[in-house]
């Protein structure tokens, strides 16, 4: 039987409608690449992570477990585990000397470490430190240490000399999430035992403290210098509260995360990622800093992580818990 022209058109019509609908699923916000395991990692806490990404690397401070670990930026793998360190924090690397720079809480030092955990000198800095921050221009590293039994200070460290050159008197106990405006001089801090942020002048070493109604407890800090937006992760609840930075008056409160822990902010593409207790909060950021919160996703377990932007990917470090091993997640983001 022959087919009238007509009839073929519509039938051909019908198989390209088809073949569109049939288009395949958009692939998921994020893609599993890598799971790592650390069966040496006992359960606690891990804390921070930081990159080397010209060698291919990526080191993380295992808080609770005695440990610096360090794995394959690209395929995730673990390449080496151990360093001498007790209760590692707050991990920074410089290119210039292949310095790695830790917190070391448990006996209030800096340990300056080669790539492969030998130690190279130990900086006290004050009892439990903590937090920091670099500024491999102004070849400084900042961090944070007991001052006593009345408050804290923040040591700055010479990347040349190893030496502490300055110290910045800060009135609380607990430091957390410090971050470097390095253009505007400042140093931005979590005083989560006061509720509150220090902003602290480098120039001249004064301090100026910013309270809001919802910052509790607060930890992680990201700074957007576009839009002179302060982001803070606040807990009890779980919240992400938006301070204007050049006044500290709070713009925005948001839900998100309970007990972030970390926050990574993708600049190019204007997302914030906020990791803890009870999944990944991801925010889009306006570009007047205007903050949308897209979800929180409780499938990406652990409070310590990383978004890389050479390699568009997150790192996320699962805890050990009962029979589950600690592990490094590798996510490849689909926005």
């Amino acid at each position: 039987m022959r087919m009238i022209p007509s009839l073929l058109l519509a039938a051909a019509t019908a198989c390209i409608s088809g073949a569109a609908i049939a288009a395949p699923a958009e692939k998921p916000v994020y893609e599993q690449l890598a799971v790592t395991l650390v069966p040496n990692m006992p359960e606690g806490d891990w804390d921070q992570l930081v990159t080397d990404v010209a060698h291919n690397r990526i080191y993380v401070s295992g808080e609770d477990g005695a440990l610096m670990a360090a794995f394959n930026l690209e395929t995730g793998a673990l390449i080496a585990s151990g360093g001498d360190v007790v209760s590692p924090h707050k991990v920074a690397f410089d290119p210039k000397t292949g310095h790695l720079l830790v917190a070391e809480g448990k006996d209030g030092t800096v340990k300056v470490l080669t790539t492969d955990f030998k130690t190279v000198a130990s900086i006290p800095v004050g009892a439990k430190s903590d937090t920091g921050a670099i500024d491999l221009v102004g070849r400084v590293f900042y961090v944070s240490g007991r001052d006593g039994d009345t408050g804290s200070q923040i040591s700055a460290i010479s990347l040349d000399t190893l030496k502490v050159v300055r110290r910045f008197p800060v009135p609380a106990m607990t430091l957390k999430g410090l971050v470097l405006d390095r253009a505007g001089g400042r140093l931005f801090v979590s005083m989560r035992d006061k509720n509150a942020v220090g902003v602290i002048d480098i120039r001249t070493g004064t301090l100026r403290t910013w309270t809001s109604p919802n910052l509790n407890k607060n930890v992680p800090l990201a700074y957007d210098k576009r839009s002179q937006r302060l982001f803070a992760g606040s807990r009890e609840p779980g919240r992400l509260v938006v301070l204007d930075a050049r006044s500290g008056k709070e713009l925005q409160s948001l839900p998100g995360t309970e007990t972030a822990d970390s926050m990574s902010f993708d600049e190019k593409g204007r997302i914030l990622y906020v990791s803890g207790d009870t999944g990944m909060s991801r925010y889009r950021i306006a570009a007047n800093g205007n903050a949308t919160l897209l979800e929180t996703d409780a499938s990406l377990v652990g409070k310590s992580s990383l978004y890389v932007g050479e390699n568009h990917r997150l790192y996320v470090m699962r805890p050990r818990k009962g029979e589950t091993v600690a592990a490094l997640q590798v996510y490849a983001i689909h926005d």
